[in-house]
């Protein structure tokens, strides 16, 4: 094994093989190895990387493990969804990672986005308390504010973005 930069980058490949073949062995491996801290903020990092596959990192992503359920939060937290509508918000985030097949596995995800979309949007209500609402042209969705405002709470969102990914497959 090399010693150094170059053997951390070695191992760093070898993590990527051994996840795209299993994704909790890889992430393991590479915490193991050193390559990088047990931090979500870290793992993420290394989900979003190049040669990780973008397939299994969205069947990771969907399943109920403890380390799942933690890094789907950090991953999609690590997109800004802020101004997003429906549409836009789904396309953003599954344009870093492959919809799974399973519908639990797209339900846990779309309710993370839905949780982290209000997230982000909830720190804009006290900004927008301070400044007034600018006019905007036409916009092809309702989206970032104005649609928080439609809704009742992350649920809500939740249950629309589901909606809209088995509307989209069923045209």
């Amino acid at each position: 094994m090399k010693e150094g930069k170059e053997g951390a980058s070695d191992l760093q490949k070898l993590s990527e093989v051994i996840f795209n073949q299993r994704p909790g062995q890889g992430l393991a491996f590479i915490v193991a190895t050193g390559c990088i801290r047990d931090f979500p903020v870290e793992l993420s990092t290394f989900l979003g990387q190049q040669g990780v596959s973008s397939a299994q990192v969205g069947q990771f992503l969907g399943e109920d493990f403890a380390l799942s359920q933690t890094l789907r939060l950090e991953f999609i937290n690590s997109v800004r969804l802020i101004g997003t509508g429906v549409v836009s918000c789904l396309a953003k985030v599954f344009k870093t990672i492959v919809i799974p097949t399973e519908m639990v596995k797209i339900d846990r995800l779309v309710d993370g986005i839905a949780q982290i979309w209000w997230r982000q949007h909830e720190q804009l209500v006290k900004k927008e308390a301070e400044e007034p609402p600018r006019q905007r042209d036409e916009e092809p969705e309702v989206h970032g504010l104005q649609l928080m405002r439609c809704l009742g709470n992350y649920d809500v969102l939740h249950q629309l973005m589901f909606a809209t990914i088995l509307l989209h497959w069923n045209l």
